[in-house]
């Protein structure tokens, strides 16, 4: 009676099950999905924006698939903190066609009303595509000044 020689297949099948599971479980790819051809993606070039009145003027060009371009969310945040990350304050939805958006050909408008026109501001614009699935396009974070 010796219960080793029995529990060393045992032992080797169980090794074997948990040498393919940990490798079986690096498989398949978790990211977000990407535009399938570069016709489906957009991005956003030459951003400006100014200050006027208690209004954001934004202006950009929206490069490639245009179209595409379902809303633009414009993601603001108070300038007090030099140096300090940029936090979303507030965010406004922008669809193009609006009172407050038009885009032309690629060019894209928005204006933000209702402004402290003595503060500073921080702040970016965010796109969301007609294709649910793929990722928000985001410029860069921009000051704009009284």
């Amino acid at each position: 009676m010796q219960p080793f020689p029995r529990l060393a297949p045992v032992a080797l099948v169980m090794l074997a099950a948990l040498v393919a599971l940990t490798l079986l479980a690096g498989c398949g790819k978790k990211a977000w999905p990407e535009p399938s051809a570069p016709e489906d993606a957009f991005s956003f070039v030459r951003t400006q924006g100014r200050l006027s009145s208690g209004c954001l003027m934004i202006e950009t060009r929206v490069a490639g698939a245009w179209r595409n371009l379902s809303a633009v969310h414009l993601e603001l945040a108070w300038d007090d903190c030099e140096g300090c990350p940029f936090r979303v304050m507030e965010t406004r939805e922008f669809v193009p066609g609006d009172a407050f958006s038009t885009i032309v050909e690629g060019r894209l408008a928005l204006t933000a009303c209702g402004l402290d026109p003595a503060k500073s501001y921080r702040w970016r614009l965010r796109g969301k595509s007609i294709h649910k699935t793929l990722r928000d396009v985001r410029t860069e974070v921009m000051t704009t000044a009284p």
